[in-house]
């Protein structure tokens, strides 16, 4: 595995600190095998700001060429692959006692940028809620007009 050289700089309007105008560093990163072929290649922008790693889906070269609004098309905060994992696995433990509560608080709490994982992770807060709140009901009814031996 190796990094391309140094890489570019450019100008950015950093998505992950909300920061306008900012430098950058845009790179490449490619993945070998023994033999020397790029296997996978990956292009990535660091905010010089923030040290926010963004994931870029245009190479290098290709975002010095672009325009402001071209280049905030392609470049994205990265979302790491555990957060997104937890945001599903809330939807689906969710009704879980205990567990599911956990689970759906930690991946609320590891997407918290605006997005369609955050919005996962909320609805597997909910359904937490709800299914917790149902059990909390169900627990006092049994409580109250249980039978007593």
């Amino acid at each position: 595995m190796n990094e391309s050289p140094p890489g570019s700089n450019i100008f950015i309007d950093c998505p992950a600190c909300g920061r306008n105008h900012v430098q950058a560093r845009a790179y490449a990163y490619q993945i070998t095998n023994e033999v020397g072929i790029v296997v996978d290649q990956t292009f990535w922008v660091e905010c010089l700001t923030c040290r926010a790693q963004l994931l870029s889906s245009a190479h290098p070269d290709d975002l010095m060429r672009m325009d402001k609004e071209a280049r905030q098309a392609v470049i994205t905060v990265y979302i790491p692959l555990v957060a997104r994992a937890l945001a599903l696995l809330s939807l689906l433990v969710g009704c879980f006692p205990m567990v599911g509560g956990a689970v759906a608080l930690l991946a609320v709490s590891l997407n918290r940028r605006p997005g369609f994982w955050r919005t996962l992770s909320w609805i597997g807060l909910g359904i937490t809620v709800l299914s917790h709140g149902t059990l909390a009901v169900m627990i006092i009814v049994q409580a109250i007009f249980g039978t007593k031996p």
